[in-house]
């Protein structure tokens, strides 16, 4: 009764879904990328403090936080253009005041 004879109906398992959107969210700052990511977030931007911010705070929070999973998606091997924001979109501030705009490439703890 859900399932017509004539559809063919797939589902995505929860993994390959979130895969999906960890990719969009890493590659935010390229379109179509961006669209996908607005339109996943019902037409805006996520939380500042949840985008990809910086290598080294995403490393940190990767190594610390055993249910933070990442992966290294084929860009970062080919197309450093996805960690600049070339088309100056405000994607807005993280709560302790900091920007969100190019991917900081290293961060020096004191």
């Amino acid at each position: 009764f859900f399932f017509s004879s004539r559809r063919r109906h797939t589902r995505c398992s929860g993994v390959s879904w979130a895969r999906r959107c960890v990719q969009e969210t890493d590659l935010i700052r390229l379109e179509p990328f961006t669209k996908l990511n607005v339109d996943l977030q019902s037409g805006r931007f996520d939380i500042p403090d949840r985008l990809f911010f910086s290598i080294s705070s995403t490393w940190d929070s990767a190594y610390q936080n055993t249910g933070d999973v990442k992966e290294l998606i084929p860009q970062f091997f080919y197309l450093p253009e996805f960690l600049k924001n070339i088309n100056n979109f405000n994607f807005g501030s993280k709560q302790c005041g900091n920007v969100v705009n190019d991917v900081i490439l290293s961060l020096i703890h004191i």
